[in-house]
């Protein structure tokens, strides 16, 4: 059975920020469709395997972590819901806590 995707808001928020960002602050909007496809890739290969993905624990609780560009995507797996939770984007140089706000 195929995980579910759950994007939470801040995650969602996180991205848009970075496509805003790439596409008006670096006025480089074919970075910016790059970015949001290679996204949408990355979140196909997370539900295929989800365990696939380094592990890290942040703020006491075990994050997978994978990259997109210089940016890194945090999720959480719920084996009884099936379901991978995305929980935040953030530039891969910004410390892992500060990225989560949960």
């Amino acid at each position: 059975m195929p995980y579910k995707l759950n994007i939470s808001e801040q995650a969602q928020k996180n991205s848009r920020q970075i496509v805003n960002y790439i596409k008006y602050a670096l006025l480089n909007p074919q970075a910016s469709d790059s970015f949001i496809d290679a996204l949408e890739k990355r979140y196909i290969k997370i539900l295929q395997n989800p365990h696939g993905f380094s592990a890290e624990w942040i703020n006491n609780k075990l994050y997978r972590k994978t990259m997109v560009k210089k940016y890194v995507v945090l999720f959480r797996i719920d084996e009884q819901a099936h379901t991978v939770h995305i929980i935040a984007i953030g530039h891969s140089l910004r410390k892992r806590k500060n990225i989560i706000k949960e």
